[in-house]
C-alpha cells in the first residue's frame, strides 16, 4: 500500500489504515518501523467498520470524496489484490 500511495500521492490519493484493535503506541511503532508515510489511524470506538460494514481484518476499500464505495475486499492475497486496486485506481484518476 505505501507503494501505491507512493505513486498516486501527485494526484492527491489519500490512504488512512484504521486499526480499531491496536493502542496508539503500538500502531505508531508499526508505522515507524515498516517506514509507512500514510495515515494510521487508531480507531477504536469509532463507527468506521460499522458504516462500511467491515467484519474482518485487513478490509481495503476505495471510497472517492463522494463516499461511493469503488473497491471492498476483506483479506489480503498480495499482488492480485495490489493490480485489482491499481486498476480501480486508474478509473479514478
Amino acid at each position: 500500500m505505501e507503494q501505491i500511495y507512493q505513486e498516486y500521492l501527485p494526484d492527491t490519493l489519500k490512504i488512512f489504515a484504521i486499526d480499531p484493535l491496536d493502542e496508539l503506541s503500538d500502531i505508531q511503532l508499526t508505522r515507524n518501523e515498516l517506514g509507512l508515510t500514510f495515515n494510521l489511524l487508531r480507531g477504536k470506538g469509532s463507527k468506521v467498520a460499522t458504516d462500511y460494514h467491515i467484519t474482518d481484518y485487513p478490509t481495503t476499500l476505495i471510497v472517492d470524496r463522494t463516499g461511493k464505495v469503488h473497491y471492498y475486499k476483506e483479506g489480503f492475497s498480495g499482488g492480485s489484490d495490489l493490480a485489482r486496486i491499481r486498476q480501480e485506481l486508474n478509473q479514478l484518476f
